[in-house]
């Protein structure tokens, strides 16, 4: 392994990768999101030679970029007919990017607050995307899906309420199946349990597979949606 050459960075930026995308056409083309712990400070760069040195696009501050300068946690590249530039921002939600990170649009139609724990792609269809949110407010977690690259959201986790939602993943069978890791929360005086929640119809039904307070995170094998870590 080789560290990069942060350089050029945002010294403030120089912490912590919260999160990488690769670019499928050209393996030395990735993007990375960058920021620190001490405070929300983030800034998303990319390489053109496999990580070697790092370029930072106009994503710090209040740049003219449209993106805000916080912490991105969620990064990738999606979309069948165009590709695009996906990230989560803390506290400003979702965001999309049709040239490469040069310029972004907030996507956050239909989302009753901003606190997205989680954001990805379907494996064979890019236009496809889900989004967590945790537990905000008087809001429980929640699980939302787009068919249109994220121009608009809809609740597909019915009547399930989440917790302090920490992660959700998606195996990909005959149709997609949604895993979320979430632990254990209150609302209105009401314990929410923790764990592990799945989904084989795209959320419209969802069951409680492992019961447990602090579940942070999960994977699945690409080979078998069976497995999961």
């Amino acid at each position: 392994f080789r560290r990069f050459q942060a350089d050029k960075l945002p010294r403030e930026a120089r912490n912590s990768c919260f999160a990488v995308a690769c670019d499928p056409a050209n393996a030395d083309h990735m993007w990375g999101s960058f920021g620190t712990w001490g405070r929300n400070m983030g800034v998303i760069a990319q390489t053109f030679d496999g990580g070697n040195t790092w370029e930072p696009l106009g994503s710090t501050g209040e740049s003219e970029s449209g993106l805000p300068g916080v912490r991105h946690r969620a990064l990738f590249l999606a979309g069948v007919r165009k590709p695009m530039l996906y990230c989560s921002a803390d506290d400003y939600g979702v965001f999309a990017s049709p040239d490469g990170g040069e310029t972004w649009l907030s996507r956050n139609s239909g989302l009753p607050h901003l606190g997205v724990r989680g954001l990805l792609a379907a494996p064979r269809n890019g236009d496809q995307l889900w989004c967590v949110l945790g537990k905000k407010g008087g809001h429980a977690g929640a699980v939302f899906m787009s068919t249109d690259g994220a121009e608009t959201w809809t609740c597909v986790s019915g009547d399930r309420p989440f917790g302090d939602v920490k992660n959700v993943v998606v195996a990909q069978g005959e149709k997609p199946r949604l895993y979320v890791a979430s632990r254990v929360s209150a609302l209105d005086g009401e314990t929410i349990p923790g764990g592990v929640f799945r989904s084989d119809d795209e959320g419209c039904t969802w069951e409680h597979v492992f019961a447990d307070d602090f579940v942070e995170g999960l994977a699945v094998d690409p080979r078998d949606p069976d497995v999961v870590y």
